[in-house]
């Protein structure tokens, strides 16, 4: 039996679901590391977090960029 393959449309949004995801994971955490940073606590872990998060983001958007012009689509940024 062999699998079929997802169709590229259904490839895309559930890869641009990912990068919309990440990006309100970054805000969130953006935001968190602020409130830290506000009330005087510890900010170190969320820094590193956040650093983790925006490399991931980054990532993410490089690979839907490509799946993009595989598809070929225009890039974006």
């Amino acid at each position: 039996m062999s699998k079929k393959s997802p169709k590229p449309d259904t490839d895309y949004a559930a890869v641009k679901s990912n990068v919309d995801y990440a990006e309100r994971s970054v805000a969130k955490q953006r935001e968190f590391l602020e409130n830290l940073r506000s009330t005087g606590m510890p900010t170190q872990d969320a820094r590193r977090t956040l650093e983790n998060l925006e490399q991931s983001l980054e990532l993410m958007r490089r690979y839907l960029r490509t799946f993009k012009e595989a598809r070929g689509d225009a890039p974006n940024s």
